[in-house]
């Protein structure tokens, strides 16, 4: 994780993050993530990964 010269505490990269981590990302919980990638809000993960 980067740091952000702002803030003291480390940053979440809004690239390549787990489904959990884009999760906290946007302030949902997985299920709730999960429901906007079945809507169409975010992208599903990228093939061949689990990211």
């Amino acid at each position: 994780m980067a740091r952000d010269k702002n803030t003291s505490g480390p940053t979440i990269e809004p690239r390549c993050l787990t489904q959990q981590q884009a999760a906290a990302y946007c302030g949902l919980t997985a299920s709730g993530f999960a429901a906007w990638q079945r809507q169409g809000i975010v992208p599903g993960l990228i093939p061949g990964a689990k990211r």
